[in-house]
């Protein structure tokens, strides 16, 4: 009865998230994204991982960005871990809009991760991240339609997660059926780091399969909702497909 509760919990949480941005007043195409998430488990409190993310819109048509992201991770115990990493994101602008074609982004950040379990199917954790961001600022001469680079800006943005995973169904030999569900906002800073604004919010929700302890795929639709101004807003629909691939390392 308690997980018929939490499925229903999660039900409604959709449901209140998209009558929430029903008054945006602009949809974008479809986009698909493509992520990549290796791990290497270096002993009990040391791992090694990779983000690498391909994300395209409008059913693949168009480059939207291009992200690499490097960390390095130590558990303190099994509920308590700490993360230091590197971003590097190349962004294209749609076609026919007012930005740069292409921009770029590098990022250093920090997050701590608190994880517990609501029962044996059901685990929940908790990411606070802090991002340190220098991106691209670029000039459009009207004259000759170029654009230039002028500067490179330097800014904060915090980020909170919460995520719940929960066992579906079990084929045996470690093969699983998953639910996997987050959502995320993201709060820019000024440079005290005092609160400036919500920028974006993630709605996600995935469907998984654990081939073996070392391979799994996921299939997710994400709903994401960006905040421009007070009257300006952009919801984009996202179809996600993911592979997670824990490196095996042999022991010394």
């Amino acid at each position: 009865m308690k997980n018929y509760s939490f499925y229903l919990s999660i039900f409604f949480l959709f449901c209140f998230s998209f009558s929430q941005n029903l008054q945006a007043q602009e949809t974008d195409e479809i986009n698909n994204w493509f992520f990549l998430h290796t791990t290497a488990k270096l002993n009990n409190k040391w791992k090694l991982g990779n983000e690498f993310h391909i994300r395209r819109d409008d059913w693949v048509q168009n480059w939207r960005n291009l992200l690499e992201r490097p960390y390095v991770t130590y558990s303190v115990n099994k509920h308590f871990s700490a993360t230091v990493g590197y971003t590097y994101i190349g962004s294209w602008a749609l076609p026919g809009s007012d930005k740069a074609p292409h921009s770029n982004e590098h990022n250093i950040w920090e997050q701590v991760s608190f994880h517990h379990k609501l029962n044996k199917a059901i685990k929940v954790s908790h990411r606070y991240r802090f991002e340190h961001r220098f991106v691209d600022q670029w000039e459009h001469n009207l004259v000759t339609d170029e654009w230039s680079k002028t500067d490179n800006v330097f800014r904060n943005r915090f980020r909170y997660r919460m995520t719940i995973k929960s066992k579906l169904f079990n084929f045996g030999d470690n093969q699983d059926i998953y639910l996997h569900v987050f959502d995320e906002i993201w709060v820019n800073q000024a440079d005290n780091l005092r609160f400036k604004g919500l920028g974006r919010n993630w709605l996600y929700l995935g469907l998984g399969y654990d081939l073996n302890p070392q391979l799994c795929f996921e299939l997710a639709y994400m709903h994401q909702h960006d905040t421009y101004n007070t009257t300006d807003y952009l919801n984009t629909p996202i179809m996600q497909l993911s592979i997670g691939y824990k490196v095996p390392v042999k022991k010394s």
